[in-house]
């Protein structure tokens, strides 16, 4: 895990010192707060067995030059139903971090970016799984797992491009990879974790895809501090 982190902060490196981060905002370019929602999350079902449902928001912001601050909120159902357990998952998570502009901007009102984003994530899911069918030497019976909650935690690295398709409308993609943290004990291990996505007991990573849109709430734009001199007074 640690090589491919170093290897990522390596090619990034000359992009992050281009970037100006920690600067003001510059003259004419307007603080805005863009909500983002993934209408995505069903279509998921195609990539896996399981059914899923629910949604999945994100806030940003550009705090400094190029810097955003994000945070994320969503609740994913699934189910998994093939013919020898009825399986379900319910759960929610959150997700903070920031984004970082790895372009340059060709005006103080352009907002395209292309982005590379650090992120802790938390998880909260309850799971129970019924109708559970055994055959083996001494015949057949059913059983079930009642059902429990379980914490999971992750970081995240993020990459991605949001661009203004009219006046404060964004589409936008990201791609991530999760890097597993923690998941509690239990009696049955989860089939997903909801904002991570499918359970590995062989990897401790996970990959995800998202498509989304957003609108920016925009304020004011930034004007150029002007001082008086004495000669004027």
């Amino acid at each position: 895990m640690w090589r491919f982190f170093t290897s990522i902060l390596l090619i990034i490196s000359p992009l992050v010192a281009n970037a100006q981060l920690f600067k003001d905002l510059e003259e004419g370019r307007s603080p805005f707060v863009r909500i983002s929602f993934d209408p995505t999350v069903s279509l998921k079902t195609y990539m896996q067995e399981a059914t899923m449902t629910g949604f999945a928001t994100t806030v940003d912001g550009e705090i400094k030059q190029n810097l955003f601050l994000v945070g994320g909120f969503g609740m994913i159902n699934t189910n998994l139903n093939n013919g020898e357990y009825d399986y379900n998952n319910t759960g929610m998570y959150i997700t903070v971090g920031a984004d970082l502009n790895l372009t340059k901007y060709l005006n103080p009102k352009d907002r395209d970016i292309f982005f590379l984003g650090f992120h802790y994530g938390f998880s909260l899911l309850s799971h129970e799984a019924t109708g559970i069918s055994i055959s083996n030497y001494w015949g057949d019976y059913s059983t079930s797992i009642s059902r429990e909650e379980h914490t999971a935690s992750w970081v995240e690295l993020v990459v991605g491009s949001k661009a203004e398709l009219v006046k404060n409308v964004f589409i936008g993609w990201t791609g991530k990879v999760c890097f597993r943290t923690h998941v509690s004990d239990g009696d049955m291990l989860p089939y997903n974790i909801p904002g991570y996505g499918k359970y590995d007991t062989e990897s401790r990573t996970a990959f995800d895809l998202n498509f989304f849109i957003s609108y920016a709430f925009t304020m004011k734009p930034k004007k150029k501090k002007t001082s008086t001199s004495p000669l004027e007074k």
